[in-house]
């Protein structure tokens, strides 16, 4: 039986839980993994459904799909989090960790232009700081 990947995520969530829950009976065998990355698929030699960043980083080794894409007009699952208001706050490093590298693309193309923040840096192993990018559950959490 074909094996199929899927990116475990909330934005997956339509497609992975009816799997999940049994609800379906797929022709193929999904594993559901959280974070899936290109490395991961170009490992496992296997089609998968992963975010539009790593879809194009195994365009060289896999053919890429677009008929099958899940999308949103209005609202995405991709957020900034920021100690104060995010005009108060000016040349500070945007913390990344755990984001997939679509959140990352997001937030390079849109924090600078949006905010107006200038960015100092781009960090992946510091789990806080003054903008922090959140993703998939996370983008909706939050302060208490």
């Amino acid at each position: 039986m074909t094996r199929c990947l899927i990116d475990d995520n909330m934005t997956t969530a339509l497609i992975a839980e009816p799997i999940r829950q049994g609800w379906i009976e797929p022709l193929v065998e999904f594993e559901l993994l959280p974070r899936l990355d290109a490395e991961t698929v170009g490992q496992r030699g296997t089609c998968a459904l992963v975010g539009s960043i790593d879809a194009c980083l195994l365009a060289d080794r896999y053919t890429v799909v677009t008929d099958i894409a899940l999308a949103s007009w209005h609202a995405g699952a991709v957020a900034l989090w920021t100690a104060t208001r995010p005009d108060e706050i000016d040349n500070v490093p945007i913390v990344l960790n755990g984001v997939s590298r679509t959140a990352e693309a997001i937030a390079r193309a849109t924090i600078a232009h949006f905010f107006g923040i200038t960015i100092t840096g781009w960090e992946r192993n510091v789990s806080t700081g003054e903008a922090v990018v959140r993703e998939h559950e996370g983008a909706f959490l939050e302060e208490v």
